[in-house]
């Protein structure tokens, strides 16, 4: 029996060992008012800043939004949209959430010392408030989280077979955008902004291809151990991994 199950071990561990992981790696690019530089996507009014940093599992379509006003800024998520080709999904999704903290009670007098478990239930907020120049960090979708189809691309490469197939506005496979409403606390005038993307291609990539080891630094010194680290990372972009067996 121990013989058995040391040899069903042994093939298990081999299994694993023979998976090979694959990137698929997504390039977007912004439409309309959204200009591009080496830390994301960015859009600019008289009153905000919003940044787009995508490069996640599945693509952050979430965004930053910073006030540059000396008033208060009021983001409204219950009129806030994410839309994925077309689909729209709601920012304020009117939940509850719940905090479980562990709290020390000690007493000298009675010379005991205990942990206490206290729960604390809140509702989310459909209002955000941004203090005046301060920042704010809005995450709740991704913008694809399942392996996609492309039968002009091998699903399996070699690193001799990897090619990149890439888009236009009229024939992606995916848009999104994000339709952000905020006002002051002074009128009741809403502002309303869209900030649209497209998918402009997309490459199947073996992981041995694009992930590299790198010796970890500390303040400019060199540390013990290594990090790894995808040569494909970009705020512009975002991966899918999948693996064979």
């Amino acid at each position: 029996m121990i013989t058995v199950r040391l040899l069903l071990t042994a093939l298990l561990l081999a299994l694993i060992s023979c998976e090979t992981t694959y990137y698929q790696i997504y390039e977007a690019k912004s439409l309309e008012n959204v200009s591009q530089d080496q830390d994301g996507f960015v859009f600019e009014d008289e009153n905000c800043i919003i940044h787009y940093d995508l490069w996640s599992e599945g693509g952050d379509a979430g965004f930053s939004i910073y006030n540059k006003t000396d008033q208060t800024l009021y983001l409204d998520k219950f009129n806030t949209h994410f839309v994925i080709n077309g689909v729209a999904k709601d920012y304020y999704l009117d939940r509850v959430f719940t905090n479980n903290e562990t709290v020390a009670i000690n007493s000298l007098f009675y010379n005991i010392s205990n942990e206490s478990s206290v729960s604390t239930s809140y509702k989310e907020k459909s209002i955000i408030a941004v203090p005046s120049k301060t920042r704010r960090k809005i995450s709740e979708y991704n913008i694809n989280n399942l392996f996609f189809r492309e039968c002009e691309l091998e699903k399996y490469p070699s690193s001799r077979k990897v090619r990149t197939e890439s888009y236009t506005e009229k024939n992606t496979p995916f848009t999104f955008e994000n339709r952000i409403s905020y006002f002051f606390d002074k009128d009741e005038e809403f502002h309303e902004i869209k900030n649209s993307f497209f998918v402009s291609s997309v490459t199947n990539y073996p992981s041995k291809d694009i992930i590299s080891n790198e010796q970890m630094e500390e303040c400019g010194e060199t540390q013990f151990g290594t990090v790894e680290v995808n040569t494909k990372q970009s705020p512009h972009k975002f991966y899918v991994t999948y693996t064979r067996k």
